[in-house]
C-alpha cells in the first residue's frame, strides 16, 4: 500500500508532486511464482517500460572541483587546458561538467560570471555543435546548489530576476528575495522557465 507516499501529478507540462492521498489504497500483487520474467512484464503493465539515460550519460564525463576556467581563449581556457588535451590523447569523452565558477561569486547563482564567460551562448554552443578543441559534439551540464540559494535583485542580472519576480507574481521593484522551495510549484515553474531553460 503506497497511499501514503507522494505522487506527481499528470496535469501541468512539469509533473509536480502532488499532495499525499488520504481517502484512496493502491494495493498490488504479482503472483509469478518462479517465473521472474512474467513477474517482470506483470509490473511493467502497470509501470510502463523504465526509460533509458541519454546515451552521453553512460560515457565519460569530465569534471574538476572550482577552476576558474573561462570560455574564451585566456590563460585558462576550457577549449585548449580540457577539451584539446583530451583530443590530443585520443580519450573519449561525453560530458563537460562545469563546477561552481561558472556563475557570479557565491554559494550559487543561475548568472554565467562574464570575466569568465563573455558569451555563455558562443560557449554552449560550441560544445553543442562541435565546433570547439575536442571537435565532436559534447553535452553541458552546469552544477548548482538551489537549496542553498535565494534569488535575489543582487545576484542575478536585472532582467533575469525581473522575470523571475514576474513568475512568481511579485513585483520586481519590491526587490524580494526568494527562498528555493522545490515543494512550491510556482516556485519550481519559475525556477526551470525562467533561471534554468531561458
Amino acid at each position: 500500500d503506497d497511499a501514503s507516499t507522494w505522487r506527481l501529478d499528470g496535469d501541468s507540462p512539469i509533473p509536480w508532486i502532488d499532495r499525499r492521498r488520504t481517502q484512496q489504497t493502491d494495493v498490488y500483487v504479482f503472483c509469478y511464482g518462479k517465473d521472474f520474467g512474467a513477474g517482470l512484464q506483470q509490473l511493467t503493465s502497470i509501470t510502463g517500460r523504465p526509460p533509458l539515460m541519454p546515451l552521453p550519460a553512460y560515457g565519460v564525463w569530465w569534471c574538476q572541483c572550482c577552476p576558474a576556467y573561462t570560455g574564451g581563449a585566456g590563460p585558462m581556457s576550457f577549449d585548449r587546458e580540457v577539451l584539446q588535451e583530451y583530443r590530443n590523447r585520443s580519450l573519449p569523452l561525453s560530458i563537460a561538467v562545469l563546477d561552481m565558477d561558472w556563475h557570479k561569486a557565491g554559494w550559487n547563482s543561475y548568472t554565467w560570471e562574464p570575466a569568465l564567460f563573455p558569451d555563455p551562448h558562443g560557449f554552449v554552443e560550441s560544445l553543442h555543435n562541435g565546433k570547439n578543441g575536442y571537435g565532436k559534439a559534447l553535452k553541458l551540464m552546469l552544477n548548482i546548489h538551489p537549496g542553498a540559494y535565494n534569488i535575489t535583485s543582487e545576484d542575478e542580472a536585472a532582467s533575469r530576476y525581473e522575470a523571475f519576480s514576474r513568475a512568481m507574481g511579485v513585483d520586481p521593484k519590491l526587490e524580494m528575495g526568494f527562498e528555493c522551495n522545490l515543494f512550491n510549484k510556482t516556485y519550481a515553474s519559475s525556477l526551470m522557465e525562467v533561471m534554468l531553460y531561458a
